[in-house]
């Protein structure tokens, strides 16, 4: 045994050792595999007695074997008899013929049974098996199958340490046999992952999960997958994963829609079974029309041939096709140009955090624009936080899924039909800003006299019959919040039809009212208003819509008059929007500080400008200083749409205006500030970052060093009779502006306090 201490580092599980074996193959470092195998320890006289050796205590004894037989590297504990050991540097030939030797002798060892509590007279005669194996990188293979070999090959090469005496013997897992083992068998299991409307917080359907249920080599679905390629058994196995999807969602009487993921290299494949899909759905009493079919990638990129031609064959048949893993490997537009699918799944790589990055809400932004003009629904995968699906649903995303909206399970009797209190807080969240002067839907209601659930259909007949122009009743409950809503037009044909009106006339008007009408607050916008209406049934789209006042009827908007308030508005906004930003310019501004002072409710209007940005502009030029303009245009709405009743605008240059209510102007302030100052420096060259300023003329044409940018804000407090209008702000904000400009880093004053001024 060498003199020195040896150190073993033990990895946590099997998982963890998968990774460290691919690390060093991408690296392209050769190393050495021993794995050590000893299920039994058999007593001496006694070949039906043994004693098994627990998993702690395998841990413990792959430290003190490491000791013995003088390995430095790393570990890992398969189970309770087998571990394996990857020394930190290849051992050459004439080392392993002392090492495994060293191995088998410490099995031997007195000392050690006594230590392990293993009985007296115990021994490991012949049952101690170690192979050794050394691995290099195979560059025409995947790493994920050259793991997989590794671990077929180890329980194949035995006995490494050139002692021709002892006999070897078979336990290889081979992976071909093993593939066809799970095929034949259907070792597999199937999670199910919820799929929500974004639109209406409910339940959309289910992606189904794969995975193996058998252990080593096979640790997860993709590497199993990648082995079936190698082994040129993906098609069939592939099919045994769908019939073991539609067995389970038949067994659990799954009626909303199933999306199963499909490899087009499937499609390609000579010995495809064409109408597998459609015969098992059939197979196992599954409508083919509820399903969905997600062509995905797995382990490498297909081909663009052979993703085009998995999405008609699946069309032709008549299903739904989705396109999984946009922006992770898939190239989205050349499939679009030729084979458009039904739904595109954005990767949940491009989802992770994605209101902290600019370029994320952007691409997302896109695909769903381009999504939507062709008629494809989009899927966000892998939404985790709230803030993630806050910001998807605010980009107009269509459906999600991901572990804050449910974790795939086996069972579906655990997750909800509707999200109904997630959507309640979807009420708080703005799309785009709000609009400007006369932008809430209060201008826009006309009262009508409203009736109860209980009052007579002949009452409500008549009503409509003294009026001609009246096209809807409203409908409250004795504490006037409304329940309901009876149009003109569907009553009168309702009650039309042969004995209509006699069956119905003494009956109550909750049995012929519209119970679920469109509700909105008369604070709401329009862009609220106008999404709500369009996402009922074509044959309600038009019909008027309930306005409230905390909860309470308030009066009747129509259709017509809100596309009408929406158009002047885009108008004016398309007028007066700054051309590089997009946001509301001055005249917008200006309406929306002269209604909030009007509305005589606290608000504070923030005027915002960088610090040494003209330095900037100087020395990066105007096409560099337009991106810090967007950037910060990025980060101001980031804050403001956390805040409810928030406004943006872009006065020009580097000014900036926003408005909020005063309980959550400072907190977004200081959000502001710590995010514009965290990626700033990202904006300059290294040389720059590094030292912290960079060297440029001033306004008088000295040369000197200028500080990075920063921001300055200056918050004025609007209170109820203290500005007449917004000339009166502006002063007043000129005077904060002046006490900011004096902070050289970022920074927020307001009016109201006392170390301001």
């Amino acid at each position: 045994m060498r003199e020195k201490s040896r150190r073993l580092g033990l990895l946590p599980d099997l998982e963890s050792l998968i990774v460290f074996m691919k690390r060093l193959l991408s690296e392209r470092q050769r190393f050495c595999v021993f794995s050590v195998n000893f299920r039994e320890i058999i007593g001496n006289g006694q070949a039906s007695a043994s004693s098994k050796v627990d998993l702690y205590q395998t841990r413990t004894l792959a430290e003190s074997l490491a000791e013995y037989a003088g390995i430095d590297g790393t570990g890992c504990v398969i189970g309770p008899w087998e571990l394996l050991l990857i020394p930190d540097a290849p051992i050459e030939r004439s080392e392993k013929m002392v090492v495994v030797p060293k191995i088998r002798e410490f099995f031997q060892n007195p000392a050690f049974l006594q230590a392990f509590g293993i009985e007296d007279g115990a021994s490991l005669r012949g049952d101690i098996r170690v192979g050794v194996l050394e691995a290099a990188l195979n560059c025409e293979l995947s790493l994920d199958y050259q793991v997989l070999r590794i671990f077929q090959d180890l329980n194949t090469t035995l006995n490494d340490g050139g002692k021709g005496d002892d006999k070897g013997y078979d336990t290889s897992y081979k992976i071909e046999a093993g593939i066809q083992e799970i095929i034949q068998r259907g070792l597999i299991s199937t999670r199910f992952q919820p799929i929500y409307s974004l639109k209406t917080a409910e339940l959309f359907g289910y992606e189904c999960l794969s995975f193996p249920t058998t252990s080593v080599p096979f640790l997860n679905i993709v590497q199993l997958i990648g082995a079936a390629k190698e082994t040129s058994q993906l098609t069939l196995l592939e099919g045994a994963m769908r019939e073991r999807a539609f067995f389970n969602a038949s067994r659990q009487k799954i009626q909303k829609r199933l999306a199963v993921n499909i490899d087009p290299e499937v499609v390609l494949a000579p010995s495809r079974e064409i109408g597998l899909t459609k015969a098992l759905a059939q197979r196992y009493g599954l409508s083919y029309d509820q399903l969905v079919v997600e062509v995905t990638e797995n382990i490498r990129l297909p081909t663009l041939q052979g993703v085009l031609e998995a999405i008609a064959h699946y069309k032709r048949q008549g299903f739904v096709v989705a396109i999984d893993d946009v922006g992770a490997g898939i190239s989205l537009i050349p499939i679009l140009v030729h084979q458009t699918p039904d739904i595109i799944k954005i990767d949940r790589g491009v989802i992770q955090d994605l209101g902290k990055s600019y370029i994320k809400l952007r691409l997302v932004r896109s695909l769903v624009d381009l999504a939507h003009s062709l008629g494809v629904l989009v899927v966000a995968e892998g939404i985790e936080t709230f803030d993630e699906l806050k910001e998807v649903y605010k980009l107009g995303v269509d459906l999600g899924q991901g572990y804050f909206l449910g974790r795939p399970n086996e069972s579906v009797a655990g997750f909800s039909e509707s999200l109904t209190e997630i959507h309640k807080l979807f009420s708080k969240v703005e799309i785009g800003e709000r609009p400007a002067s006369g932008s809430g839907i209060e201008e826009l209601k006309h009262f009508v006299e409203p009736i109860f659930p209980t009052t007579k259909v002949r009452v409500v007949v008549q009503r409509f019959k003294e009026k001609e122009d009246l096209v809807a009743l409203p409908v409250v409950n004795p504490m006037g919040s409304p329940v309901g809503l009876v149009v003109r037009e569907p009553l009168f044909l309702k009650l039309s039809s042969e004995f209509g009106y006699a069956l119905y006339c003494e009956k109550p008007i909750e049995r012929l009212m519209d119970s679920n009408p469109v509700i909105v607050e008369a604070t709401d916008s329009l862009e609220r208003v106008s999404r709500a209406c369009l996402e009922r049934p074509p044959f309600r789209v038009y019909d008027p819509f309930l306005v409230t006042k905390s909860g309470k009827y308030s009066g009747l908007g129509t259709v017509h008059e809100l596309f009408r308030k929406t158009s002047e508005l885009q108008i004016l906004f398309a007028t007066y929007a700054n051309p590089l930003t997009g946001l509301p310019g001055n005249i917008p501004i200006y309406d929306e500080i002269n209604r909030r002072i009007q509305g005589r409710l606290r608000h504070v209007v923030v005027y915002a400008d960088l610090d040494n940005f003209k330095a900037y502009n100087d020395r990066y030029g105007f096409t560099h200083g337009d991106d810090v303009i967007k950037y910060t245009a990025f980060t101001l709405k980031s804050a403001i749409d956390q805040a409810e009743d928030g406004f943006l605008g872009h006065v020009g240059g580097d000014d900036f205006i926003f408005i909020l209510p005063v309980e959550n102007s400072e907190k977004a302030c200081m959000e502001i500030v710590e995010r514009f100052d965290a990626s700033i420096a990202n904006f300059y060259t290294e040389e720059d970052r590094s030292r912290g300023y960079i060297v440029s003329q001033d306004r008088e044409g000295h040369v000197r060093e200028f500080p990075l940018i920063a921001i300055s804000m200056a918050g004025v407090l609007l209170e109820p009779g203290a500005f007449d209008g917004h000339l009166e702000v502006g002063e007043e904000a000129a005077k904060l502006k002046k006490v900011a400009k004096k902070n050289t880093a970022s920074c927020f004053v307001a009016s109201w306090k006392a170390d301001a001024l």
